[in-house]
């Protein structure tokens, strides 16, 4: 059986099939960064540490409060969410884009970090 055919013949294209609408709205992205926030992704995406962040910059990154540092890493992941869930235009700094993954990772030292403390 081909890769078309269990797809075809599978109950759930079967119940919702081509003819169903999609209906999924994304939510309001920030379409901005502040420029803290600017300062922040400068620091996490830096092309010096594009695979692995040096200890003394996270330390310094999970010294600051809490709350603010967590606030402007989710504003950062969203803006970028946002760039990018309707296609990416041609003057989006991609760059940017990939200090998603760094985030994710300091993100979740910040919630050990509280988690510890």
């Amino acid at each position: 059986m081909t890769k078309l055919r269990r797809i075809i013949d599978s109950p759930i294209f079967k119940k919702y099939g081509p003819e169903t609408e999609y209906t999924y709205q994304h939510p309001e992205y920030p379409k901005a960064l502040s420029e803290a926030d600017r300062e922040l992704e400068k620091i996490i995406a830096n092309p010096a540490e594009k695979t692995f962040i040096n200890d003394k910059t996270i330390k310094e990154l999970i010294s600051q409060p809490h709350d603010t540092l967590s606030e402007q890493l989710e504003r950062i992941i969203l803006y970028h969410i946002g760039q990018s869930c309707n296609g990416v235009s041609d003057d989006y700094d991609k760059d940017g884009f990939s200090a998603i993954i760094p985030f994710k990772c300091i993100t979740h030292e910040l919630h050990l970090q509280i988690f510890i403390v």
